[in-house]
């Protein structure tokens, strides 16, 4: 899927159809709009774990995210609640993404932090390589120039309690959509993302989950060009979505048969974190309306929920997250019969 970069930078989202209101203007927009909706109140569960010393303040030790969770906007910790008290069960962690404007945001995202940790959330977390300035690349990434923005990165989330977070750094390599797209030099990524590992795993307090991250198919290339290697990697994650592109007469079983049996489909991404002996995430997944890629989004399909949700209960996934927000959120209605589907889904 294919997204042009915006005249700020963010990709994919135009201008008009930024929610305003509920973001500072440093937060990153992700490639999907996202939207405000409420629902009901429930908190979020978490592991109780005691607080340590770091320098002069006490603070928590968050548990590595596990179980279901959710994104639901920048650091929106009552959508998080919300979200929680709509489906009926606890939100074990929340999913979110570190802006790109500048380097202070990738080294000290204290914003997203402050308010994540003041509710004890665990925290998947989207971390760009590049920023919006277009002098930075790859390839300057490959040769060390940036190791000390995620050095400092590590220590601020260390400082936050975050040493456990999981990473998705340079999401969705695969596609062309990123800045940090793998599709042009695909060895300057596999050597920055290392450098990255390396750098982050060098401070102290640290225990991250680096969680190698692709778009589900074949995108712009194939997703094996850029792995890093096993001992660069703890997860192997994919982004789902109810859509075949420029197919809008296929019905939902086979659209769900085409999202497991395609090249780069969840048949493979088993297969090869099978062969990897690597957990597998699905840090992204969601219903799409009808009108998405091409007339080819799902819509209200009840069928790819509980297809989904068996298939992560099945390959044992250490974690799934669903992209509730606007045109995906099954929470605001535009999605009766799925959103009935997760409800017995979660109950069972």
């Amino acid at each position: 899927m294919s997204h042009v970069p915006d005249s700020r930078g963010h990709p994919g989202v135009p201008d008009d159809e930024c929610v305003t209101g509920q973001d500072p203007p440093s937060a990153p927009l992700h490639r999907r709009r996202r939207g405000l909706w409420l629902a009901g109140r429930a908190a979020v569960a978490v592991l109780a774990v005691p607080p340590i010393a770091l320098g002069s303040a006490a603070i928590t030790v968050l548990p590595a995210p596990s179980g279901s969770g959710a994104y639901v906007g920048a650091a929106q910790t009552s959508l998080i609640a919300s979200f929680s008290g709509w489906r009926g069960r606890s939100t074990d962690f929340a999913t979110d993404y570190l802006a790109t404007d500048d380097w202070s945001k990738i080294e000290y995202p204290t914003w997203w932090l402050q308010r994540w940790s003041t509710t004890s959330t665990p925290l998947v977390l989207g971390v760009p390589m590049l920023v919006n300035d277009p002098a930075t690349t790859l390839q300057r990434g490959a040769a060390g120039e940036y190791d000390g923005h995620f050095r400092q990165l590590a220590r601020t989330l260390v400082q936050y309690g975050y040493g456990n977070a999981a990473l998705r750094v340079g999401w969705e390599m695969n596609g062309d959509w990123y800045r940090w797209s793998a599709t042009t030099d695909p060895d300057a990524w596999i050597a920055y993302y290392r450098r990255i590992v390396l750098a982050m795993r060098s401070v102290a307090g640290q225990s991250f989950r680096f969680d190698w991250n692709v778009n589900l198919g074949s995108s712009a290339m194939p997703a094996t060009r850029a792995y890093p290697g096993d001992e660069y990697v703890d997860y192997v994650g994919i982004d789902v979505y109810d859509w075949k592109w420029g197919a809008p007469l296929a019905t939902p079983a086979e659209r769900w048969d085409w999202i497991m049996s395609q090249q780069y489909g969840l048949g493979w991404v088993s297969a090869f974190a099978t062969a990897h002996r690597k957990q597998l995430t699905v840090p992204e997944w969601g219903l799409a309306q009808k009108a998405q890629m091409q007339n080819g989004g799902g819509g209200d399909d009840p069928l790819f929920v509980r297809n989904l949700l068996a298939w992560t209960k099945g390959e044992g996934v250490k974690y799934e997250s669903y992209f509730n927000t606007d045109s995906h959120s099954i929470s605001n209605g535009q999605f009766p019969n799925a959103a009935s589907a997760q409800h017995d889904a979660i109950a069972g």
